[in-house]
């Protein structure tokens, strides 16, 4: 009986609690790191492992920053976690972009905003063009348009603009995309044209 219950237990779970183990769960974090990501507490579980990451990885210096900048750490923390997924890519690409500036000439740039009035700071946001972010991936640099290749279009017998796709020389099932097979296993082919 003792040998029975030594034996490893088999654990149904699937690939993605798995994968959900492997993050960094906000009770396996130190003290110290509890304490300098306390704004994130709240949506810790629902951030990507690689994104805990670099929260733990930004945490490692919290202890050695003067009481002020861990204040405004933290409070950056609570803003960032008030964004939406939308304003959190629109905020990486504004990052990239003044990454760009050299320091001297960022610290002049925000002391010139925070100098501005509020009509003043609404007037410049409405100026500012507008970037829709679509799509699951956020280039890091937008791209002007003369550098962007154009598709060039087939046009079928009714001069109808077409995709240049081929297509098979089988049908194919609209539902599955896969080809369409008879009984016997093989492939349909198109009836010929009239």
């Amino acid at each position: 009986m003792p040998a029975l219950a030594a034996a490893p237990q088999k654990t149904n779970a699937s690939p993605a609690a798995k994968a959900s183990d492997a993050r960094p769960r906000w009770n396996s974090l130190t003290s110290a790191q509890r304490h300098a990501l306390k704004p994130l507490a709240g949506s810790w579980n629902k951030l990507s492992e690689s994104h805990r990451r670099k929260w733990i990885a930004l945490s490692r210096n919290f202890d050695q920053l003067p009481p002020q900048e861990q204040q405004k750490l933290q409070q950056r923390m609570l803003d960032w976690v008030k964004l939406s997924p939308a304003e959190r890519a629109q905020a990486r690409l504004n990052f990239a972009e003044t990454g760009r500036l050299a320091k001297d000439d960022k610290q002049a740039m925000w002391e010139a905003y925070q100098a501005l009035s509020e009509e003043e700071r609404r007037k410049l946001a409405a100026q500012a063009p507008r970037h829709p972010v679509v799509g699951a991936a956020t280039a890091v640099r937008l791209m002007p348009p003369q550098r962007m290749a154009t598709v060039p279009l087939a046009h079928d017998e009714n001069r109808r603009t077409m995709p240049r796709i081929s297509t098979p020389p089988y049908l194919v099932d609209a539902a599955t995309l896969l080809p369409q097979i008879d009984p016997r296993g093989t492939r349909v082919e198109p009836s010929p044209a009239p």
